[in-house]
């Protein structure tokens, strides 16, 4: 299964008169903010003008590869998508996989659209001075389903044990950071933040073996 992130890129060219120039005239990059997919670290780099083509550059980056350790690989399959906003039928597509390590932590399409398409305002790429990319990176049910139970051990230990363990210091309570208008009461479970429960609820309903777990 495919998890997707998408990312809305306004005033374009404004962007374009910041962002960093490489090593050629008017070849531009811009990194996007991170976002995380099946318990990963990732994030959107894409040449405005080109890696030394011409050639819209779009690649998926794996933004936290300076921290990670020596030897460190993540294979993943994934897709980028440049939407069309006219038109969802001329939506580019391109697929690929890639082993992401130290050296290669970076991977994509040097050539995904000519840039004269991806400028030209009535092919519908960009409108009203925005274009918008998509990741959507593949996730197996193995590496979800262990994802989401470290995430239903880290909500037991902070919303079930730590209360109870300063029962007897009512004030230590004062100290959690999920206001009392942001909890729901799940009667067996005691106060659950409400965000947790509508993702928990989905999450279980198509993945019923997480319910054993």
């Amino acid at each position: 299964m495919f998890e997707t992130f998408k990312l809305t890129i306004k005033n374009l060219s404004k962007l374009n008169n910041k962002i960093i120039f490489l090593v050629r005239r008017n070849t531009k990059k811009i990194y996007s903010q991170e976002f995380f997919i099946g318990g990963h670290s990732w994030r959107f780099l894409m040449f405005s003008k080109g890696n030394k083509v011409d050639y819209l550059s779009i690649y998926l980056d794996a933004s936290d590869a300076a921290t990670l350790p020596n030897g460190w690989t993540r294979f993943s399959k994934f897709q980028l998508v440049l939407i069309n906003q006219v038109n969802s039928k001329m939506t580019e597509v391109r697929e690929t996989q890639h082993t992401f390590n130290a050296k290669e932590s970076n991977w994509g399409f040097n050539s995904f659209l000519r840039l004269a398409d991806f400028y030209d305002l009535r092919k519908g790429f960009i409108v009203n001075d925005t274009c918008i990319i998509e990741a959507k990176i593949s996730v197996s049910t193995l590496e979800l389903e262990k994802m989401l139970i470290n995430l239903l051990h880290q909500f037991l230990l902070k919303y079930l044990l730590k209360p109870i363990e300063h029962a007897d210091h009512p004030s230590s309570m004062d100290m959690c950071a999920i206001s009392i208008d942001e909890l729901v009461d799940s009667r067996s479970l005691g106060k659950i933040e409400k965000a947790l429960v509508s993702l928990l609820d989905e999450v279980c309903a198509k993945h019923p073996s997480v319910i054993e777990c």
